[in-house]
């Protein structure tokens, strides 16, 4: 959690400070190239309705590429930079997989300065999942074991509008 207070006077001769960032770090975590164009879609959506003036740098990896160890190392990096962690998946598929809900668990335990949001970006032939799906309620639970925020449609109306 971040815990800045006031900043003193800059002491003489110090650099000031950079400007306050204007980008949004997104992970995507996404099962194929179906969920992780929706995700983009809606990320798109998102941005232009609710984010005006945010860059969203987006960071894409598959679940295949997470579930291989020499990867998931090489992707902690973007995960720890991430202000908002999507998972995407557009099978039937009741459930993530058990490697992915354990690299999700990993990557929430991890200390971090600022708070990350997690969404869950679920899809199948009848549409989106509701809040009542397998998989969007163990990302929410891994999610808030955690302490981060949560976001689904059918969880947040905010977001069903969006998808």
């Amino acid at each position: 959690m971040n815990t800045m207070s006031s900043p003193a006077a800059p002491l003489e001769g110090a650099e000031p400070l950079p400007a306050a960032s204007t980008d949004l770090n997104v992970f995507l975590a996404y099962e194929n190239l179906a969920a992780a164009l929706r995700a983009s879609d809606v990320l798109a959506v998102l941005t232009r309705k609710e984010l005006d003036g945010l860059a969203v740098k987006l960071s894409p990896w598959s679940f295949a590429t997470l579930a291989e160890p020499q990867w998931r190392a090489q992707a902690a990096p973007y995960v720890e930079r991430a202000h908002l962690l999507v998972i995407a998946a557009c099978s039937p598929a009741p459930t993530l997989s058990v490697t992915i809900e354990a690299w999700l668990r990993l990557c929430l335990a991890q200390p971090r300065e600022e708070c990350l949001a997690v969404a869950a970006l679920f899809h199948h032939s009848g549409g989106p999942d509701d809040a009542s799906s397998p998989r969007v309620r163990s990302v929410q639970r891994i999610a808030q074991e955690a302490g981060c925020a949560f976001f689904a449609p059918g969880v947040r109306d905010d977001l069903a509008s969006l998808v």
